[in-house]
């Protein structure tokens, strides 16, 4: 068992591929949080977001860790985890299904709504690629990157559900522009931008004790009231038309060779 800060969180898969784990806990609304690529390229990442997950240790709540930083991309990662979800949904009783996580783990909580049902999807600073032919313009996380042998899936543009409800925040910074820009558009995806704000939109939410109250109106699909909390203290806005793009740009492996001689532009989570 792993506790974190006194919550039981039961290990259920522990493969090199995927970990989960599990808090049981009571209702009918599971959340599934999703790792990102932790602090280090070399050590396990832990759970994350485990006390807005468990609503404070009383609700269900699933914790999905892709150890190889994979996005998804490892060879039936994608189809064992929802495997796992879904025999929670019906073992638990489970009505709602809500995902959340931040860089990695905010790509992957919205992409897996492709795959199984979600009713919301929050998510902070998501990549909407790694892909090398698709934001070549972003050369962040190559070390990880590269190692992917075959992108299963170039990115989430293909990849959205119509039934989910997509609340993404992001910083506005430039170096994030080529995640932002990207990220699909859609009458059910809500686009949040946090003004001269890099990658870190999770660590200065928290920082302002206002992430647990962003969670809340996200996992309720308000996010207009998610928007309005921001707003006060950040002059938080929706994304501009004008920061939307649909082009693909082709790294090249100048860039990459490049980017990995820099140790400071890998940029961890919480950057």
């Amino acid at each position: 068992m792993v506790m974190v800060k006194r919550l039981p969180i039961v290990p259920l898969v522990e493969t090199p591929e995927l970990r989960v784990l599990a808090h049981e806990g009571t209702g009918d609304v599971l959340t599934v949080s999703f790792s990102g690529v932790g602090q280090s390229q070399t050590e396990p990442q832990g759970v994350e977001f485990a006390r807005i997950a468990t609503d404070e240790g009383k609700a269900p709540a699933l914790f999905i860790i892709d150890p190889h930083r994979t996005w998804l991309n490892g060879p039936g990662l994608i189809q064992q985890i929802v495997q796992v979800i879904e025999e929670h949904v019906a073992k638990w009783g489970i009505r709602r299904v809500v995902t959340v996580g931040h860089s990695m783990g905010g790509y992957a909580a919205a992409l897996i709504a492709a795959h199984t049902k979600v009713d919301v999807a929050f998510c902070l600073s998501p990549q909407a690629s790694v892909h090398p032919e698709v934001v070549g313009d972003d050369p962040r996380w190559m070390a990880m990157r590269i190692r992917i042998e075959n992108h299963l899936v170039r990115g989430l543009a293909g990849h959205m559900a119509a039934d989910t409800q997509y609340i993404v925040i992001y910083g506005d910074r430039p170096r994030e522009f080529p995640q932002f820009s990207r990220f699909p558009e859609g009458e059910n995806v809500h686009v949040l931008m946090m003004p001269d704000t890099g990658h870190g939109v999770s660590l200065v939410l928290k920082r302002s004790n206002m992430l647990g109250h962003v969670a809340r109106e996200a996992f309720a699909g308000r996010p207009d009231a998610a928007l309005e909390v921001m707003a006060e203290k950040f002059a938080a806005y929706r994304r501009r038309p004008d920061q939307i793009r649909d082009d693909c740009v082709v790294i090249s492996p100048e860039m990459v060779r490049a980017t990995l001689e820099r140790a400071d532009i890998l940029e961890m989570d919480n950057d």
